[in-house]
């Protein structure tokens, strides 16, 4: 039996966004049960299907029979249900800019295969600083722009023992946001993380709720050219 379960969402496909990201929060198994059933009670408090940040942040689609106000208190709650049950917060992006440096043929050779396996090491990182020695499963959103490109890496990692081990593989899958309150709890992280961003390269602040939202042990990484090729290198010393 796992022990803990990583759930991830991405964020910035569209052609218009220079960076892709993919964050999400690894549970602990006894934690999942009580986040699902507190996650459950906000939603029906604020009558949603299921949380979705950008909906929410603009106030549309299933967000539109609430007011503003009440859109930022289900984004509150969210956030502190978050701070409540998840053990730890990967958020990785990269320029989309930067793709043409990943070797080809290689675990990691293209933009979004390479952003999956950096959450693959958030994961392992994260077991060898708490001491952790269980399994995980790992849950990635169905409807996810580059879900072949995923499926293929982690079809490759399952087939190498030593990669297996080392990112605690017990087993992946993919589901619809709605089937899983721990990847609403990564769609969170994945559109702040896709903002903050944004906000850098606009000389902006980071936002309040976005310093709320962090306040929980995260672990980001943004990779832009310099942060490739030291990457590369690193791998090759490896």
């Amino acid at each position: 039996m796992t022990q803990a379960v990583a759930y991830f969402d991405e964020s910035g496909t569209g052609d218009d966004s220079p960076y892709l990201c993919m964050a999400g929060y690894i549970f602990e198994q006894d934690n999942i049960i009580g986040l699902e059933a507190a996650w459950e009670q906000m939603l029906a408090k604020y009558e949603l299907p299921y949380f979705h940040m950008s909906e929410c942040a603009h106030h549309i689609g299933i967000y539109s029979h609430l007011t503003s106000a009440q859109c930022d208190s289900a984004a509150r709650e969210a956030i502190e249900l978050v701070k409540t049950y998840a053990a730890q917060g990967i958020a990785i992006s990269m320029e989309k800019a930067a793709m043409r440096l990943l070797p080809p043929n290689g675990l990691w050779e293209n933009t979004y295969s390479f952003i999956c396996g950096q959450v693959l090491y958030g994961v392992r990182d994260w077991a060898k600083k708490v001491g952790f020695t269980g399994d995980v499963d790992y849950v990635f959103e169905s409807g996810a722009h580059g879900r072949g490109q995923a499926a293929e890496a982690m079809k490759k990692v399952m087939e190498i023992d030593t990669e297996k081990r080392q990112f605690r593989l017990a087993s992946h899958a993919f589901l619809e946001k709605s089937q899983a309150a721990g990847l609403q709890c990564a769609d969170l992280l994945a559109w702040h993380w896709l903002k903050h961003n944004r906000r850098l390269a606009a000389g902006q602040s980071k936002r309040a709720d976005f310093k709320n939202l962090i306040g929980l042990r995260i672990d980001p990484h943004h990779y832009d050219e310099e942060a490739i090729r030291l990457w590369l290198l690193y791998c090759s010393k490896a």
